[in-house]
């Protein structure tokens, strides 16, 4: 499953790359998000390893995470995998001197199972809201003062 998602955001891209990937500001927009733990010593970069914890329903799930692409101000990859289900976040940045930023995100879910799977498509239209619930608050946000 692949779902994709753009939105414009009043802020230099700078800003929106920091929002992205300081573990301490996706905690503010990222919905569930409740800590992440770095496997690989700093600075973080392409081939990092992280553990992120993630409430999800009524309990937290540990997912193994690696960045795969790390390109400040203007592309962040990242792959998370828990069980048979892997996903890749894919944020590319773009914009003018005007500061204001271009955000395009995709996400490519792989579950295992023909019943996750089936489970998976029936649920795309909510992942989908919550795709674009997160990036209308990573955009409040970044546009702060």
């Amino acid at each position: 499953m692949i779902l994709t998602h753009s939105i414009e955001i009043q802020a230099p891209r700078e800003r929106v790359f920091a929002h992205l990937s300081d573990p301490d500001k996706v905690k503010q927009w990222a919905q569930g998000t409740e800590e992440r733990i770095y496997l690989t010593p700093e600075p973080h970069g392409v081939g990092t390893r992280f553990k992120q914890r993630i409430r999800e329903g009524r309990q937290v799930n540990e997912y193994d995470g690696e960045i795969l692409a790390y390109e400040p101000s203007s592309h962040l990859r990242v792959r998370m995998t828990r069980g048979s289900t892997a996903m890749t976040l894919d944020c590319r940045l773009s914009g003018s001197s005007s500061g204001v930023t271009h955000l395009d995100q995709s996400l490519t879910a792989v579950f295992g199972g023909l019943f996750i799977r089936a489970v998976a498509r029936l649920f795309s239209p909510f992942i989908r809201q919550l795709m674009r619930k997160q990036a209308n608050a990573l955009k409040e946000l970044a546009e702060k003062p």
